[in-house]
């Protein structure tokens, strides 16, 4: 009832309850600063907000009287969701270690990944944000570069990416002294983007004649590594809390592995599941932007329960949250 895809033609204010922007960062974001007007005043967007756009988003918010709920999908989303509910299971934990990220089983090349998100290599530009000694850090995207065997995959790599800089920011408030957001692709990923890095590949700098060598090498891969329509891939999100000093340790895991009927992966099948339920649960009253720690409710939160229930409608031949 009322829940709308953003597509080319956005809804009419007043036409629906609530907007649902499952589309890229740049265009959602250039939707809610440039468009509000035309939206209702409930927004849920899958969209990562840019550091430097939270301000002049939160502003326009308050013009527009609109509450949106921003970077609510998989990653972030899901993630911050997870996490605290680890935490709070734990009790008085000061370590927390999250590992997330979707790949594809029959490509195990380093960069075959990119098949998930349309062929690129996505925002490899992105800066990294970490806690440690209770402060939040920025490190580079690529480094805490480990080797680790995670289910369903088994040998992977990890490497800093994700963490939101607001959620680094709450978890310092709860007095965790270490939290880090890792990652989870092939190994030989890191090898491979570094090279394409350092042979000028990944530059946004466009050379003589206006090519841009980044939006080169992003066709380049995307021809290469089209997702066939019978690709098995899967998504993992593993959460882990801990005392420094103790033994004891909490962790949960949700794990989508299948193919869906519609040919959609399943980071998208979690995304959209988890931008759906946000947008049906109460969001905080006062206008504005809010982030997706701010639904979170306690022990078991509604949207987790109930994306168990959704994700098995949808088909999907595991998902658990155990």
């Amino acid at each position: 009832d009322g829940l709308v895809t953003a597509s080319e033609e956005m809804p009419a204010k007043g036409e629906c309850d609530v907007a649902c922007l499952c589309v890229p960062s740049p265009v959602a974001n250039g939707i809610l600063l440039q468009g509000a007007e035309q939206l209702p005043d409930r927004v849920v967007s899958i969209a990562r907000v840019d550091p430097a756009q939270r301000q002049s988003l939160d502003t326009r918010a308050k013009q527009v009287g609109g509450n949106w709920l921003l970077g609510t999908g998989l990653e972030p989303g899901l993630v911050e969701m997870m996490a605290l509910h680890v935490l709070q299971e734990h009790g008085s934990a000061d370590t927390l270690e999250v590992y997330c990220g979707g790949l594809v089983f029959d490509a195990k090349g380093p960069l075959h990944h990119a098949a998930l998100i349309g062929g690129g290599l996505g925002g490899t530009r992105r800066p990294a944000i970490m806690v440690e000694k209770g402060q939040v850090r920025h490190v580079r995207r690529f480094d805490g570069l480990q080797r680790k065997t995670l289910a369903p995959f088994g040998d992977v790599e990890v490497f800093h990416d994700g963490m939101t800089p607001e959620f680094a920011g709450l978890l310092t408030s709860f007095g965790v002294q270490t939290a880090f957001q890792k990652t989870i692709r092939w190994p030989g990923f890191t090898a491979a983007a570094t090279l394409l890095n350092d042979l000028g590949l990944l530059s946004h700098d466009a050379l003589d004649g206006g090519i841009v060598p980044f939006e080169l090498t992003q066709r380049v891969i995307a021809d290469h590594l089209a997702r066939p329509t019978d690709t098995r891939d899967a998504t993992a999100l593993h959460v882990v809390a801990s005392q420094k000093g103790t033994a004891r340790k909490t962790s949960r895991s949700l794990i989508v592995d299948g193919t869906d009927p519609e040919n959609l992966t399943s980071m998208g099948l979690v995304t959209g599941a988890v931008a759906a339920l946000s947008a049906q649960l109460t969001l905080p009253q006062n206008v504005g932007v809010h982030f997706p720690q701010d639904l979170y409710k306690g022990d078991r939160s509604r949207l987790l329960v109930e994306l168990d229930a959704l994700c098995g409608g949808l088909n999907l031949s595991h998902i658990a949250v155990a």
